[in-house]
Formats: C-alpha cells, structure tokens, sequence
C-alpha cells in the first residue's frame, strides 16, 4: 500500500517537474518534506542530539543511534563526529572505559563499548553467585552463633567417691586386717608378719 502510495506522488512531481536531471540529494529532500514535514524531522533530531544510552543495551542504543542520525546528517558529518556522538550517549560506566583510548571510528567505538559491557555482565554474574553462597554461610554462621548464646545444658557428671574419701567420712579401718583404728601401712599385724616371713626367708 505504501508502495503504492509513493509510486503515486512521484508520477505527481514527474507532471510538474523535470525530474531528468534530479541528483539523489534532490530527491530524498522532496521525499522527506512530503512524508516527513520540518516539523517530525526536526523532532527527530533534536532526539537525536540529546540520545543517551540509560537502560538500553548497547545493541539497543546503536540502532536507535543509527535510525536516528538520518534525520541529522549535519550532526555527524564523518566517521568521527559520528564516534564521538555515540561515545557521548554511552552510560558513565562505559564511556568511562572507552574514552581513554581515543578512538576515531565508529566502528571502534561500538567493539571497545561492548568488550565492556560484557566485562560488566559477567562482573554482575559472578557477585550474584557470591552472593547466593554468602547467603548460605552467613546462615550457617547465624546458626553457630545462636548455638553458643544458648548453649545445651550438659548431663552433670555423677560424683565419684574414692576409698579415701570414703575412709575420711568415718573412722579409719585397716584394709589389712579389717581393724578400727589405723591404716593398712600403719597395721601392727602386717609389719609383724612381714617381718616374720623376711626372717624365714633370710634363714634358708
């Protein structure tokens, strides 16, 4: 239908005008102010001019830049005005990035911006899988230290008694000759009979 449309305005402008000597310049402004009055194209590049990168992806940003320019083409009259345009509307993060290098292309300028956009997904992809780890660990860490805040109540361990604290807790008993009175090292009994088994043995 557009086409259709466009064959019938350009037989229109054939009736009123040699056409025969009509450069490609000529023909693209007549084009333009029939389909795209002063007053859109001059919209157009004003949006142009003040375009900026924001939350589009690169990709994103250059073909906007690129549909753009046409509307502009005294904006970006070579390859480096039109470099250095693009380089202006890239986001902070990135244009920081580029513009050291001082790049005089285009082309140039979109490789290095997207060498670093990729620079900065992959920076965002591994923080967010830090992030899910350290998640995990500082629970993990929360956990220990509630544990230590509250700590379990051990069983408490029964008392032993020993033979002499026993013996200390009432009158002290010969374990030798089961006797009140004295201990087994000190019974009179035992140092007796052992006294008497050294003779025996001395007397063979």
């Amino acid at each position: 239908m557009l086409r259709d449309e466009v064959d019938n305005w350009w037989d229109m402008i054939k009736t009123s005008q040699d056409v025969t000597k009509m450069v490609w310049m000529q023909f693209e402004e007549l084009l333009l102010s029939n389909y795209f009055p002063e007053v859109v194209r001059r919209k157009k590049r004003a949006e142009f001019i003040h375009l900026v990168q924001r939350n589009m992806t690169l990709t994103e940003y250059a073909i906007k830049f690129t549909q753009l320019s046409e509307y502009a083409p005294n904006v970006v009259v070579d390859e480096q005005m039109r470099a250095e345009q693009f380089q202006e509307g890239l986001r902070l993060n990135i244009r920081a990035q580029v513009a050291p290098f001082m790049l005089r292309t285009y082309s140039e300028v979109v490789a290095r911006a997207l060498v670093r956009e990729r620079e900065m997904e992959e920076a965002q992809r591994l923080r967010s899988k830090n992030s899910r780890f350290g998640g995990s660990k500082k629970w993990e860490q929360d956990f220990k230290r509630q544990k230590v805040s509250h700590p379990q109540q051990q069983p408490r361990k029964q008392e032993q008694y020993s033979e002499t604290t026993d013996m200390t807790k009432g009158p002290r008993r010969c374990y030798e000759s089961g006797e009140v009175g004295h201990l087994g090292r000190d019974c009179p009994k035992f140092q007796r009979l052992a006294y008497s088994h050294l003779n025996d043995n001395f007397s063979r």
